[in-house]
């Protein structure tokens, strides 16, 4: 069986397929009892859904002190935002082992999103109701997670101890019900991108993100760009570009912020990665009691600039709509 952990040692590296299972809690050193390791590990599924008029962010997220599901819809068209959000017991929420015959799930009365894994095939169902601020909504998404080739990574913070990342974009179908509003999102102008994740992240755990995507019948790109805690990050990272069918890697890359944080600027060294991230729609997780503490920010945004693929060819990314993230997390 494929896996990342081999005689209690983690795998370094980037790999061509999915794994059958993530078996993270078989590490050894430098973690001690079960309890103890599944504490540590930080683990979530999210996925973010785009076509010309909606994009959508929704997370199933285990933290281990806190879990936080999200299902955030900005539209736009008509520049409105329907942000539903969850703080939760840990206990309340399943992220899976492994992304073949299983789910990742939160369910209550009133809040409800499950993401089902049979055989490459994704489905994505949600709803919300009986919010006092916002108008009930209901989702549905299917998408084929071998369509385009995944970006599948373990990447060391310190000996035997990272986290482990696939990254897959491919087309989606679906509908989406806002109040009595439905959308349908058709495959060739819909996009899916996909984060299946876990990591023994170094605590306080900090990272820069950024990731966008644009497809209509004849084209598909998407691309994934971190600046993590890795200890070599020329040599381990997950950044990427999918372009069509196809999956170039990409170069380690750095986040800097100007302009009071409204222009978000992503370069690598050598003028491969050239982009700006404009925030424009906030998605934000703050707080500080002393032993835990989250400056989580997550905007919705617009992209500038370009991606080379090789020396002659570049893939401007002008107007690509988008997230980021900025996450400093202490407990």
């Amino acid at each position: 069986m494929n896996k990342p952990v081999v005689d209690q040692k983690i795998e370094f590296g980037r790999f061509e397929k999915s794994f059958d299972e993530i078996n993270f809690l078989e590490v050894d050193k430098p973690f001690g009892s079960n309890f103890f390791k599944n504490s540590k590990l930080k683990e979530w599924n999210a996925f973010q859904v785009g076509n010309k008029h909606f994009f959508i962010l929704i997370a199933i997220y285990n933290a281990k002190f806190l879990g936080v599901i999200q299902f955030l819809i900005y539209d736009k068209i008509n520049k409105k935002k329907y942000f539903y959000k969850k703080n939760v017991i840990p206990t309340k929420l399943t992220v899976p082992n492994s992304i073949n015959n299983s789910f990742a799930e939160f369910k209550s009365n009133n809040f409800f999103i499950r993401a089902e894994y049979v055989s490459n095939k994704l489905k994505i169902s949600a709803f919300a109701k009986n919010n006092k601020k916002l108008p009930d909504f209901k989702a549905d998404f299917e998408a084929d997670l071998s369509e385009k080739p995944p970006q599948v990574a373990c990447i060391p913070f310190k000996i035997n101890a990272g986290m482990y990342s696939q990254k897959s974009a491919v087309n989606v179908s679906g509908k989406l019900t806002i109040g009595s509003d439905i959308f349908d999102f058709i495959k060739s102008d819909s996009f899916l991108i996909f984060d299946d994740h876990k990591g023994f992240y170094p605590n306080p755990m900090i990272y820069d993100w950024c990731t966008g995507a644009k497809t209509d019948k004849e084209n598909f790109v998407a691309f994934n760009l971190t600046d993590n805690q890795s200890i070599n990050s020329d040599k381990f990272n997950e950044n990427c570009i999918w372009v069509n069918n196809k999956i170039h890697y990409l170069p380690a890359v750095k986040f800097t912020r100007s302009n009071n944080n409204k222009e978000w600027i992503i370069k690598d060294k050598n003028g491969l990665v050239d982009l700006k991230f404009f925030p424009k729609v906030e998605n934000n997780l703050i707080f500080n009691l002393l032993i835990i503490k989250s400056d989580y920010q997550g905007p919705f945004g617009y992209f500038k600039g370009f991606i080379k693929i090789n020396d002659n060819d570049k893939i401007i990314l002008d107007d690509v709509f988008g997230m980021g993230e900025k996450k400093f997390i202490r407990g």
